[in-house]
């Protein structure tokens, strides 16, 4: 069968969506490592999306005292804009 643009998109839509269903079949507190980079602050809205408005989601980030590798400002966004529960070590 020959896939479009469209096919491919909704494909991995719905892997991805699955997936992350999979993984929070759990009776006990969920939680992600949030780098604040675009991988993970996509997971972390698919996460989001799948829960309950209200369940608060444990985020995880490592910050570096080295301005050069802190992604902090990015983690900030992110757990701001999906009010995460966060923690920096």
């Amino acid at each position: 069968t020959k896939y479009n643009k469209i096919d491919y998109i909704e494909e991995l839509e719905d892997r991805l969506l699955k997936s992350v269903n999979l993984r929070t079949r759990s009776d006990v507190s969920i939680g992600m490592y949030l780098s604040g980079g675009l991988d993970s602050t996509f997971v972390l809205s698919l996460l989001k999306n799948q829960l309950k408005a209200n369940y608060n989601i444990k985020t995880f980030s490592v910050d570096f005292s080295d301005e050069m590798l802190s992604e902090k400002y990015f983690q900030n966004i992110a757990t701001e804009f999906f009010q995460t529960h966060q923690n920096t070590v």
